[in-house]
């Protein structure tokens, strides 16, 4: 089983609350009552992308230059 390393999965939760958190606002300005902003909520989190390109990547160390 391959691991996902801890940055990413961090990166991850956060990109959820974000989503959930700015959603759950925009539907309160809109008006929206609590079950309407929830639901909203649940539905930016399930549109959140999450899919990793290769700049998303954690970066592998570079090691020292050998000198010669």
């Amino acid at each position: 089983m391959r691991l996902i390393p801890r940055e990413i999965l961090e990166r991850i939760r956060a990109s959820l609350l974000e989503a959930a958190s700015h959603a759950y606002e925009e539907a309160g300005m809109q008006g929206l009552c609590a079950e309407g902003r929830w639901d909203a909520a649940i539905d930016a989190i399930r549109s959140v992308d999450l899919t990793l390109t290769a700049d998303d990547s954690p970066k592998e160390p570079t090691p020292p230059a050998a000198h010669e």
